[in-house]
């Protein structure tokens, strides 16, 4: 059994990548409901480790000589999760890596978005940024690990904007890596777990609150932003509404979008491992998109 590892970075279009990439026929992905078929924490989960390596080679069928892809982006949130590496290093098979990095500022944006709009979080960038997004901003760090365990050549890092402009042809560049037929036919992917959704649904979580009526499906995955503030604008009805939805608007705008003490703060805590990686692995993220 060989394994395919997508381990993030997080929210750098690695959903969209393993859509596309699993479409191969020599990649096989996991038998599990949903969004647990991309991210299966087997590795990083102690009640599913638990299962043992038998029930999680089991998820994946019969697989011969077929990569078993694991897009389990909580691979690369170090110092969270340490045995995870060592774990899978600890099977002695074939094992690749695929990385994805990008600006940031940009990726704590939208990672913070993410995490507000699900309510994970209850303050935004406007109190600070977390500890823990610097720190799986730390690239060079986050693939430390596996390039001890697993050497430089079983890695491959592209860059988010390449990705974004090129899903399939980003998948066609891993199935080279992976010795595998890169011609093969693909369905396009479009855009997955797209941020203009996620900020749809923090603004509405944040007008149920305030007591403003949300049109649902306005909501509705796929709806420009601009569409869905339009729409929400219009239904409101009275000028006292539409200030209050205003404000809800300023409030999210603050509490996403990284001022300048943001800013400087990723600069100071970052510059150092970012310039390490650049030499390392020949990307800037900061020029990543």
């Amino acid at each position: 059994m060989r394994h395919l590892f997508l381990i993030g970075a997080p929210k750098c279009g690695t959903t969209a990548l393993w859509w596309a990439l699993r479409q191969h026929p020599d990649i096989a992905v996991p038998e599990l409901p949903g969004i647990r078929a991309k991210e299966t924490t087997f590795f990083t989960d102690e009640e599913t480790w638990a299962r043992g390596q038998d029930w999680y080679d089991g998820l994946y069928g019969e697989v011969g000589d077929r990569w078993a892809l694991d897009a389990t982006t909580n691979l690369s949130k170090a110092p969270g999760w340490a045995e995870a590496v060592p774990r899978i290093w600890r099977l002695r098979r074939e094992v690749r890596v695929i990385y994805v990095v990008r600006d940031p500022v940009e990726r704590v944006r939208s990672e913070t978005t993410h995490w507000l709009a699900e309510g994970y979080l209850d303050e935004g960038l406007d109190r600070g940024v977390r500890p823990f997004s610097v720190a799986t901003s730390n690239y060079w760090y986050q693939l430390r690990s596996w390039e001890m365990y697993f050497g430089r050549e079983a890695i491959r890092v592209f860059r988010y904007a390449d990705l974004r402009a090129d899903v399939l042809g980003t998948a066609r560049s891993v199935f080279r890596f992976l010795g595998l037929d890169a011609g093969v036919p693909l369905e396009p992917v479009g855009r997955r777990n797209d941020s203009a959704d996620y900020l749809k649904m923090l603004v509405a979580r944040r007008c149920r609150g305030a007591g403003l009526p949300v049109d649902p499906s306005a909501e509705a995955p796929g709806v420009p932003f601009d569409e869905f503030v339009d729409r929400t604008m219009r239904g409101l009805g009275s000028p006292v509404l539409a200030r209050l939805f205003t404000e809800v608007l300023r409030e999210v705008r603050a509490a996403i979008v990284p001022g300048e003490a943001v800013v400087r703060k990723l600069h100071a805590e970052l510059d150092a491992d970012l310039a390490r990686f650049a030499e390392v692995w020949g990307i800037d993220p900061w020029q990543a998109g």
